[in-house]
């Protein structure tokens, strides 16, 4: 997941920051990620993602060396100007998949509370951390019973095959008119740095996280 600064183009800027979904297609393997960057280069959000952006995620530049680029399904899901709403987004989609074993993304940013959320699959938090027995590791490295695959297998082609759900032009259009209506998020600056953004972003990054904290 990668850092992220509060940045809300002009009305007079074409280019909006974009959410797009990857999938890995001999693994079924699949990434959320979201993406500012490629404005202040004039590179529209369809021409830059697989072509001069390949995501920041290790494990996809990993599968990438294995497989070659043409081994995967690539889309852009959303588009806005505020890159914060796209961030929030990217964030609601983890947070929504990151259950999944086949979801790469393993931590999310929880904006209700400021904090990031690490993946716990396979472990309760309270062992998160913890070292395991050796009779509990063996169990874990069972195969999955047939039933167990087949109600994955049903959940994730109820989803489109892990993919995000379709959702109608009329449905995206009705989210739009939804978020124009909400107010103004309120702004916050860093205390150490000076740098402002969005309040429900900037907790991340800055205040007690801030880099240039003394």
């Amino acid at each position: 997941m990668k850092n992220h600064v509060s940045r809300v183009n002009s009305s007079m800027n074409s280019i909006p920051a974009y959410v797009y979904y990857i999938k890995h297609l001999p693994t079924g393997k699949f990434y959320y990620g979201s993406r500012y960057k490629h404005i202040d280069k004039g590179i529209l959000p369809e021409q830059d993602l697989w072509n001069n952006y390949f995501t920041s995620s290790n494990e996809i530049k990993k599968l990438i060396e294995d497989t070659s680029t043409s081994s995967f399904e690539y889309k852009i899901i959303y588009t806005d100007p505020d890159s914060d709403k796209c961030f929030i987004y990217e964030q609601t989609l983890i947070k929504d998949n990151i259950g999944d074993p086949l979801c790469i993304n393993k931590r999310y940013f929880d904006s209700s509370k400021g904090v990031t959320v690490f993946c716990t699959y396979g472990k309760t938090l309270s062992s998160k951390g913890k070292s395991k027995k050796e009779s509990t590791k063996e169990k874990m490295r069972k195969p999955k019973s047939l039933l167990h695959r087949d109600n994955i297998s049903k959940a994730q082609l109820a989803n489109g095959g892990n993919g995000p759900a379709n959702h109608t032009e009329e449905s995206k259009s009705k989210t739009r008119e939804t978020m124009k209506l909400k107010p103004p998020r309120p702004t916050k600056t860093c205390p150490h740095c000076g740098k402002e953004g969005g309040a429900i972003t900037m907790p991340r990054w800055h205040f007690d996280n801030c880099k240039e904290k003394q």
